[in-house]
């Protein structure tokens, strides 16, 4: 029978031709016909680093070899994979547990030929020590490029990117060679810079300005960038202040003023999430061109830049004096702590989907209408915490866990074990059936090396087969739970709520502490999340929190949170 073969094609940037996973996938098609095998898909991704695992057609190719849609992987070369050595071992193994025989015809690899580990291993280090190479090499030309007073970074507010020639080299097409790439103001988008500053000069706080921008309707600085769920792409009082110390936000972009300085922090990735991370560099490490300041790229003019930083600087200072004289303490940035408040994180925005946040000491609001403003975020309700959380917990109990509920979640547990039990025992019966035949053959096994026969081969067979053997007996040793044992736990489910209700419905403006993120957790997981929206009630706007139906979510807490809660489409007023 012919076996089902897949090719997969990745080149890497915009330098590299799209002919390029063409020649690829040629050669791989080449070797197919030559082992007579049937091409059944072509995966491909086009202009991807093998450096990130965030590919397409890559996620597609590990999600069919995972169901088993074809027996044989062809590449081009190892390095299509992956990049990163690590990924490429992990992607091997996959690949080889779910069975799939991998070629990689230019290195001359295949997986099902003895010691192939060795040498998948050994192009993978090479791979890796090449996207190291090329890394390095990329710094140190952007690095000659910022010295000679060309643009090394992306896009940025108040500019446009203006490509340079030099019209004595011509590339292969007889043009005027690019050499590199000039900052440009953008007349509109330099305004609106220069509005920014001279409304936090005068005394405007971040917030404000971002909610007067969103008022005017001026487009963000990501407003035409792919965005992710939740995100609104309006203006937000992190776009405008961030961290100065960081250079973060466009008061503290000393690009404004005419000062560009390069390589001020790098991306690192982290092993554990495979998430790149900003890290600050050194300052000895900064690049920065010859011209110390390049009046060309000057939006704002250096006595309104002074007059920001003296702001700054005055509300830094202010805010010691106050802590030294113990008149208030400003807010910290977040620690890393979980939520201080009960209903953090479970109420969230029906309009954006954000979580609400406490926007003072004892009410919880959108954090995209309190930053950005009402075009930002229509939703400007409020839910005060005194009412807000004590009617959370009395309707979990009340509601959640009345007699009829928990008599319909009874019968429901009974009907999903009856048919679980069923199923135990016929795994059951061929369990046993599995653990008499590798019994056999384990004694096969040890008659034969008692008959002199012992190889590695034939010991790794006993091996294998002795731990399959210990799989099926621990298998075996989980006795099915018992009905009514299960449906005994119920009533303990309901006591579990109510305690948590009763400790919690007297202490709603405590913060912080174990006992107030143990009760969240739990009530995260019996209720997911309460969509706030506001309802016109004799002409005044009250808040109204949309949950999930009750039965469901009582499912929901006794399986631990693994339940998907539905929307009831009804609301509770909080």
């Amino acid at each position: 029978m012919s076996l089902r073969a897949a090719i997969y094609t990745r080149y890497s940037s915009d330098m590299q031709r799209e002919a390029s996973s063409e020649d690829q996938a040629r050669n791989c098609r080449e070797r197919i016909a030559r082992d007579d095998w049937t091409l059944v898909t072509h995966y491909k991704d086009e202009g991807i680093s093998g450096a990130t695992t965030k590919r397409p057609d890559y996620q597609a190719m590990l999600a069919a070899a995972k169901r088993r849609e074809f027996d044989v992987l062809v590449l081009d070369k190892l390095s299509r994979l992956a990049r990163d050595l690590e990924e490429q071992e992990a992607c091997c193994k996959r690949l080889t547990f779910a069975g799939i025989r991998i070629i990689a015809v230019n290195d001359g690899y295949d997986s099902a030929v003895k010691k192939s580990k060795t040498m998948r291993q050994f192009h993978g280090v090479m791979n890796e020590a090449h996207n190291d190479d090329l890394a390095d090499n990329v710094h140190r030309g952007l690095t000659g490029q910022v010295l000679k007073g060309f643009w090394a970074g992306g896009r940025c507010y108040g500019y446009d990117l203006v490509q340079v020639t030099d019209p004595n080299r011509l590339d292969q097409y007889g043009k005027p060679e690019a050499i590199g790439t000039r900052l440009v103001p953008n007349v509109e988008q330099a305004k609106i810079v220069r509005l920014i500053f001279t409304r936090y000069a005068e005394g405007c706080s971040a917030r404000a300005i971002a909610t007067e921008l969103n008022e005017l309707g001026i487009p963000s600085p990501g407003a035409k960038y792919k965005r992710k769920k939740g995100v609104t792409g309006k203006w937000l009082a992190s776009a405008i202040s961030s961290n100065p110390k960081r250079g973060l936000g466009i008061l503290n972009n000393q690009l404004y003023r005419g000062i560009y300085v390069w390589n001020r922090s790098q991306w690192v990735r982290n092993p554990d999430t495979k998430i790149h991370e900003p890290r600050a560099r050194k300052e000895a490490e900064w690049v920065r061109p010859e011209k110390r300041v390049d009046e060309s790229l000057r939006i704002i003019v250096e006595a309104l830049w002074n007059r920001v930083k003296q702001r700054q600087t005055g509300r830094a200072a202010d805010i010691g004096e106050r802590v030294k004289l113990g008149i208030a303490a400003p807010k910290r940035p977040h620690s890393g702590r979980g939520p201080k408040y009960l209903l953090s994180g479970v109420l969230v925005c029906a309009d954006c989907g954000r979580p609400l946040n406490i926007i003072d000491r004892y009410t919880y609001g959108c954090p995209a209408h309190k930053d950005g403003g009402p075009a930002a975020c229509a939703n400007d309700v409020t839910v005060k915490r005194a009412m807000a959380e004590p009617k959370l917990l009395r309707g979990i109990k009340d509601e959640f866990l009345s007699p009829g509920n928990v008599e319909r979640l009874r019968r429901k547990v009974r009907r999903i074990l009856a048919e679980r039990q069923a199923t135990s025992g016929t795994e059951r019966q061929e369990l046993s059936g599995k653990l008499a035949a590798l019994r056999t053959e384990i004694e096969r096994y040890v008659t034969a090396i008692g008959g002199g026969l012992l190889s590695p081969s034939l010991k790794a067979k006993l091996e294998a087969a002795e731990a399959e053997k210990a799989r099926v007996e621990a298998r075996l040793g989980q006795t099915p739970v018992a009905d009514q044992r299960v449906v005994q736990m119920i009533p303990g489910l309901v006591s579990r709520v109510n305690e948590i209700v009763e400790d919690f419905e007297g202490r709603v403006y405590e913060r912080g502490g174990p006992a107030v993120a143990r009760a969240r957790a739990d009530i995260k997981h019996m209720v997911g999340s309460v969509k706030v929206e506001g309802v016109l009630e004799d002409g005044k706007k009250v808040p109204y929190g949309v949950i999930a139906g009750s039965e469901r979510l009582l499912l929901r807490a006794a399986n631990g949170g693994s339940a998907s809660p539905g929307n009831c489409g009804r609301g509770d007023r909080i």
